[in-house]
């Protein structure tokens, strides 16, 4: 059985859409687990409604025109805490409630622990809540899994979800020498590259889709919860490569995952990010660099200068003084920028 975590917060708008797309999976064989961390807008309380809709029609308003237009099978919705044991049944979507704003790694730790208490639990699909997946997406993952199984953690094809025919991105690439990550296959409508190719240049998988087996979560550990944003997934590559495991790192390119960019947090391509956005790259590209690649520290001086003279050049104040405020975080040990959760020094002292 599959376990399928999501993380909310104060998104239950998207996360009902990507839970509408769950229930249209060809493939029935999984939980899910929804994690809502520390909710201000009523999530949960919307989420329990939209599951007493008895129709199996697309939500009320929706415009996408891309998700089957029914359901395989019907919203089964109830709650659990995070300290409650397995076995889950499949088809069940479990609502957890943290108490507080983990963040991503935090959040989706709650729902890793959870499943590793279910014997039944092969592998964990870690989902991001502004995703709407195609109806194969699920059995294209597990085929991949299934005829490589070596493959540690397996990454999906992103698109667009306000141009579901371009590609967002197949798999993560890190350039420690500029400090900075990429996506392979960004823009592209057709002509994709290769698995070989794309297995030889990434470096993690993108955390909007995370496939892998639950033996890589008992060989790897938990995300690292110090980032709250940003960075966890190649963090999570990289000790699973200092394990010695060089090439266990793959993607399923017909598993087709809509994104929403960012919906949750205004992180952007193609636009100025939201403040927390420049906030936890600035903060944790100087925490990543310090822990891995800390002998290119004043290439990042370098970069992170070039970062606030672009903002100078359209006299953007107030991102010159988020990236200001995030380097000296970052040297500081601490956080804070933590929206919609208690102060940061407190979340601190409890990890």
């Amino acid at each position: 059985m599959i376990a399928v975590l999501i993380v909310n917060w104060n998104g239950y708008i998207d996360t009902t859409e990507c839970l509408e797309s769950l229930l249209r999976l060809s493939d029935g064989d999984f939980v899910v687990f929804l994690i809502d961390n520390g909710s201000t807008d009523g999530s949960l309380q919307a989420i329990v409604r939209w599951a007493a809709i008895s129709k199996g029609e697309k939500p009320k308003g929706d415009p996408w025109i891309y998700m089957p237009d029914y359901r395989r099978r019907p919203p089964n919705v109830r709650r659990i805490t995070a300290g409650d044991g397995g076995p889950f049944a499949p088809g069940e979507i479990l609502l957890v409630e943290t108490g507080a704003n983990l963040g991503f790694a935090g959040g989706n730790n709650v729902g890793l622990a959870l499943a590793r208490r279910d014997p039944n639990i092969d592998y964990v699909w870690l989902l991001n809540n502004d995703t709407v997946v195609a109806d194969d997406c699920l059995t294209a993952l597990k085929k991949q899994a299934h005829d490589k199984p070596w493959a540690a953690m397996i990454g999906a094809r992103l698109m667009f979800y306000n141009k579901p025919k371009v590609v967002q991105g197949i798999a993560g690439t890190f350039n420690p020498w500029r400090a900075q990550g990429g996506h392979i296959g960004m823009g592209l409508h057709s002509g994709l590259p290769g698995i070989e190719s794309i297995e030889a240049r990434m470096d993690y998988v993108i955390g909007a889709s995370i496939f892998l087996p639950m033996s890589t979560y008992d060989e790897v550990g938990p995300m690292e919860e110090s980032y709250f944003l940003y960075f966890e997934e190649p963090d999570w590559a990289y000790r699973l490569k200092r394990g010695g495991a060089d090439k266990r790192l793959t993607v399923a390119l017909d598993a087709i995952v809509y994104h929403k960019e960012g919906a949750s947090i205004g992180s952007s391509a193609t636009r100025r990010p939201s403040d927390i956005s420049i906030y936890y790259k600035s903060r944790n590209t100087w925490r990543f660099m310090w822990r891995w690649h800390r002998w290119l520290l004043p290439l990042t001086c370098w970069w992170q200068a070039y970062e606030i003279a672009h903002y100078l050049r359209h006299c953007d104040w107030r991102a010159v003084g988020i990236v200001l405020r995030a380097f000296g975080d970052a040297v500081m040990g601490r956080r804070s920028f933590v929206p919609g959760t208690e102060p940061a020094t407190a979340l601190d002292r409890r990890r």
